[in-house]
């Protein structure tokens, strides 16, 4: 939360400021750099190897006062604040997510009902010529993921914000070194296409 919205906030909060309680009260929401872009036009993007629900992915289109409440963060990336909210959406943690969503009454298809935006499984699901798909997948290919996303926001005239998480938390060292590694190759990949005179 503090790297997206510049302001420190308690352990366990996503994108509110320190007034919020941790799981029983909320805090003032605080703008997120994801926000910021939307609001000004540009087209937005998240993708982590992660839950989408998580900490680093969630900090930048939700608010609420418990990290660990995915079923009350997910769909709030139906419900910007500012824009149409972020444009594409990829990530893990599908079953995990689909069992919050369960537990408060929601679900998958209802939200991808309710605001005309499938929710795919997988990346092969998602159409090509969707611009706006969102995928929760079990597993996440980080590097076709991020591609695809590029191949999508770098239609933007007035420029793009994308936020790329691969995470290295792991019981298996050599697994996060990897992951490291493999991280750093996509890094070096996705400079390769950008315009370095004009990209961050």
């Amino acid at each position: 939360s503090a790297i997206v919205t510049g302001e420190k906030t308690r352990y366990g909060v996503i994108s509110q400021g320190p007034d919020a309680v941790r799981g029983q009260a909320d805090g003032v929401p605080t703008k997120t750099l994801l926000e910021y872009a939307e609001e000004r036009g540009l087209l937005t993007g998240v993708v982590s190897s992660q839950s989408i629900a998580d900490a680093t992915p969630a900090a930048n289109y939700a608010h609420a006062n418990d990290r660990s409440n995915w079923g009350g963060i997910f769909p709030q990336a139906f419900a910007p604040r500012f824009g149409d909210g972020v444009d594409v959406l990829f990530g893990a943690g599908r079953q995990s997510i689909g069992q919050q969503l369960t537990a408060g009454g929601e679900s998958f298809d209802g939200l991808a009902a309710a605001h005309d935006r499938p929710i795919y499984a997988t990346l092969s699901e998602a159409p090509a010529d969707n611009a706006r798909p969102v995928v929760v997948a079990d597993r996440l290919d980080v590097r076709a993921a991020t591609l695809r996303a590029l191949d999508i926001l770098q239609t933007s005239s007035m420029g793009y914000f994308l936020v790329v998480e691969w995470d290295a938390h792991t019981d298996d060292p050599r697994e996060g070194l990897q992951n490291v590694v493999d991280f750093d190759r996509l890094i070096a990949e996705v400079q390769s296409r950008v315009d370095q005179t004009d990209t961050l």
